[in-house]
Parts: C-alpha cells; structure tokens; sequence
C-alpha cells in the first residue's frame, strides 16, 4: 500500500454513521462532508453529541443491542484519530496536514483547554474499503501511521479499534 492511497483530499462523497450515543441503539447513515461537523456544532452537555465514524455497519446488533461493534462493521472510509497528550495545538496539526495537502477536519475534544489541547481529526480514504476485519483494521493503522508521521504524533491508542466511534461537536461554556 501507497502511503498515498491512504489519505483522500475530500473530493468525493465518503459514508459515515453517526450513533445518537455510546450505547449505538440507534444510527444514521450519511454521506460525508464538512457540513456534518458544522450541522452538529453547539450542546449544552457532552452526553448530548453525536458519536461519528466513518464507517459503514450493517444492522447486527450485539448482545445488549449496540450496533457499533468490529463484528458488524461492513465497509470503512476513513479513520478518526484521538489526541489527548496534551502538548501539540490544534493549529499546528492543521497547518502540517495543509502542508502535506491532505484535507481533513480537526476539533477540539470537551476536555481541550489552550493550556492542555486535546482534540480529534477526521481523515477520509481516497476509495470506501471492504474486507475482513483484519483487513479493514489494517488500513485504519496505516493511515493513523501516515498522519502520525506527518505530525509528529502518537494518537490515543483507541484510535486504533475498527469500531471506536467519537463524540463530535462543542459543549457550551
């Protein structure tokens, strides 16, 4: 794989799921913009965010009814990455990924302050990919390597998982 196969420059539309929250009961399967993260911008409480992945997941609940879990993932087109060291501004990871060319959409996590940031980004595959868990597993710590190099980062290991979905938006006050 192609360093740049991993990374898209946000020209097509790319599927995602937004889950109303961590229990993952419920989804809404959308097509993939920027305006996703503008159309859930302001909650009064972080239990209020929607979750995203940018991912597709069939309708295979597990045992206590969430959706979001590897075994019901079926397609994945992109990765979402979680900063949380607390030392690298948000700026500057915006400025290095626009250096390198790769479009992506970064936000500040609730716990983010200007003395400790702490905060996400949302990075979309060129092409949706299929496989078997392993397989998609695979892309997603490629691209995660990929940015991290780029960043000089290490993302929160979470990022890893094929199912991990992030809370997204910014709770007032």
């Amino acid at each position: 794989m192609q360093p740049d196969e991993v990374l898209a420059h946000l020209a097509a539309p790319i599927p995602c799921t937004l889950f109303d929250d961590v229990y993952g009961q419920t989804k809404q399967e959308r097509t993939w913009s920027p305006d996703i993260i503008e159309d859930h911008i302001v909650y009064h409480s972080k239990s209020q965010c929607p979750l995203i992945k940018l991912a597709e997941f069939g309708d295979r609940a597990s045992d206590t009814g969430n959706l979001r879990h590897d075994a019901n993932v079926l397609a994945i087109s992109g990765v979402e990455a979680d900063y949380d060291e607390g030392e690298y501004p948000i700026e500057t990871a915006a400025a290095k990924l626009e250096d390198a060319g790769i479009s992506a959409v970064l936000y500040t996590s609730a716990s983010h302050t200007p003395e400790k940031p702490r905060w996400r980004l949302l990075l979309p595959f060129r092409r949706r990919h299929k496989g078997t868990r392993a397989e998609m597993r695979a892309w997603r710590i490629a691209a995660l390597r990929k940015a991290e190099s780029i960043l000089g980062v290490q993302f929160a290991s979470e990022s890893e998982a094929l199912s991990q979905a992030y809370y997204m938006g910014v709770i007032r006050d």
